[in-house]
């Protein structure tokens, strides 16, 4: 059994005034915003509520909660015990249910997910005489990007797989420990839990953009009319 509700709403609007004889203008703009909810799954309910799909939306990513990196052997140890071998410049998550261990346990509900919730466009027109100037722009929000696989992740797998993209200088290293750095420490494979599904490869989809510029001029009937005569003579 699954209940799923929808909910959403969709608008429009349009204006249009001339000014003069010779000024116009048009302003135009639409928005859509949906959204979903699982009333029930007919699932279990689970040790921690935060894991309960229920009340959220189908395809809610689950995840860690990533607090930073690492900075010393002392953060590691007096921390809770997270997977595989880990070392200062690795990911460091936040023990959700304080039991002093990171595991599945600890994944939360995680951005807004791949499909965008809020789509926009909006534009307008300036007229003068014959000649119009038109714009129209679109744009998303409530969406994000996962960063994932082994076209992201160098060595995620084996030191034979991975992309190296150009931003790998981007990394935390032992003469440069920034805590804003696009890649963790990285190593060869996956000794530790830098490549887990965290809010640290979470990227905010959100855009706006210039779809569409253009500049028309309408000739006067009077020119299109001379035109034919001398067309037809």
């Amino acid at each position: 059994l699954g209940i799923i509700e929808n909910e959403g709403l969709d608008g429009s609007f349009n204006y249009s005034k001339q000014l003069n004889d010779n000024w116009s203008i048009n302003v135009l703009g639409n928005l859509t915003y949906t959204r979903n909810n699982i009333v029930e799954n007919d699932q279990p309910t689970p040790t921690y509520p935060w894991l309960d799909q229920r009340g959220r939306k189908v395809g809610q990513r689950f995840g860690l909660i990533a607090l930073g990196l690492f900075e010393s052997e002392d953060e590691i140890r007096n921390g809770p015990l997270h997977p595989g071998t880990v070392r200062p410049g690795d990911i460091r998550f936040q023990d959700v249910n304080g039991d002093g261990k990171i595991d599945d346990f600890d994944r939360v509900p995680i951005g807004y997910g791949s499909i965008p919730e809020l789509v926009y466009g909006f534009g307008f027109s300036v007229g003068y005489k014959g000649l119009t100037l038109s714009t129209l722009f679109q744009g998303v929000g409530n969406v994000d990007i996962y960063m994932s696989g082994e076209g992201v992740h160098p060595f995620s797998v084996s030191m034979s797989r991975g992309n190296l993209l150009s931003n790998i200088t981007d990394r935390w290293t032992i003469d440069d420990p920034r805590q804003d750095v696009f890649y963790p420490r990285l190593s060869d494979g996956s000794p530790n839990g830098n490549f887990l599904q965290s809010t640290w490869w979470l990227k905010n989809g959100r855009y706006i953009r210039l779809k569409e510029v253009q500049l028309t001029y309408a000739f006067p009937k009077t020119w299109i009319n001379r035109i034919g005569l001398s067309q037809a003579n």
